[in-house]
């Protein structure tokens, strides 16, 4: 819902960027997890 949000407010090129933000904040808390003590 938040990204159909984001689709219908943002210019296309914006949308890419949040986009690209949400896959590498997806990564970031992968990798927290998989430490001793993440998640």
């Amino acid at each position: 819902q938040v990204e159909s949000n984001v689709v219908a407010a943002c210019k296309p090129n914006e949308v890419d960027k949040f986009r690209m933000f949400i896959g590498d904040l997806d990564n970031v808390v992968s990798l927290i997890c998989r430490c001793p003590g993440g998640c």
